[in-house]
């Protein structure tokens, strides 16, 4: 029996009932090396509409139909503009041949009508949890803006001169959804030592380059290129640059329990 993959509208169960009439079975898919977006213009639908373009690495969120041959055949013959083309979809772990509804000229990228877009995500949500469903259509959607990517560029005038070294912030950052860490880049001059300090959160340093001498509660040890320190909540550190030129570490702070008045009131560096 072949399969079909449904990857929008008729992820909802009534249009697919309205489509196929009836099938065998069906079962959450996916569709790897490639990604989902809108494009071209569909006049019952006053936008874009579902399409899957190659893209290595990606992956389209769907359902498997499981129908017969005389459906394929009335697929082909009913085509609406696209046409059925062979891939393979996962399964669970299972990889298995099945045909998509594919344009057949992928026009330019272009953004749906609010009510198509509400009815993929409300058809998705019969199969699938809702917050994945809204960061994958979130994602979609910026697909046909071409924003390009988000980079936060490196630049000297980011430093600022904090606890005893020169601290670059970059995370919080209003581009993401949620900061669950808070992170920056530190920079250590030859000789300098970052100022002794200890916070509620858990905290990990990665150093990117030089050397230097790490101290935890009165315990030292040297540190190199890609090391990685791990600091439970309250420890007192401090990390010294004990080499010939910068030293500079990625440090990540996470899981504050709110002792920010406690931190003020002690100067405690407060993340």
């Amino acid at each position: 029996m072949p399969y079909l993959f449904s990857f929008g509208l008729t992820c909802n169960l009534e249009t697919a009932k309205k489509d196929l009439g009836k099938w065998n079975s069906y079962s959450k898919a996916i569709l790897k090396e490639h990604i989902y977006t809108f494009t071209g213009f569909h006049p019952d639908f006053n936008g874009g509409t579902s399409t899957v373009i190659q893209k290595d690495g990606g992956e389209v969120i769907g359902i498997a139909f499981e129908i017969n041959e005389n459906q394929i055949s009335l697929l082909r013959k009913n085509d609406y503009g696209y046409m059925l083309k062979e891939v393979e979809i996962y399964l669970a772990d299972k990889k298995v041949k099945a045909y998509i509804m594919a344009p057949k000229i992928i026009e330019e990228r272009r953004m749906p009508s609010l009510s198509y877009y509400e009815g993929v995500k409300a058809s998705l949500n019969q199969h699938y949890p809702k917050e994945i469903v809204d960061h994958y259509l979130e994602r979609a959607l910026k697909r046909t803006k071409k924003k390009g990517v988000n980079i936060q560029r490196n630049h000297p005038n980011d430093y600022k001169y904090e606890y005893g070294s020169l601290l670059r912030r970059i995370y919080p950052w209003n581009k993401t959804r949620k900061s669950p860490f808070g992170s920056g880049i530190i920079i250590v001059q030859p000789g300098e030592t970052t100022e002794p300090h200890n916070h509620d959160e858990e905290e990990s340093f990665i150093i990117l380059e030089g050397e230097g001498v790490i101290n935890v509660d009165g315990e030292t040890e040297k540190v190199y290129q890609e090391d990685v320190i791990y600091f439970e909540p309250f420890s007192v550190h401090s990390l010294h640059n004990t080499g010939g030129k910068p030293l500079k570490f990625l440090a990540v702070w996470w899981g504050a329990v709110g002792i920010e008045q406690y931190q003020l009131e002690n100067n405690h560096w407060k993340h």
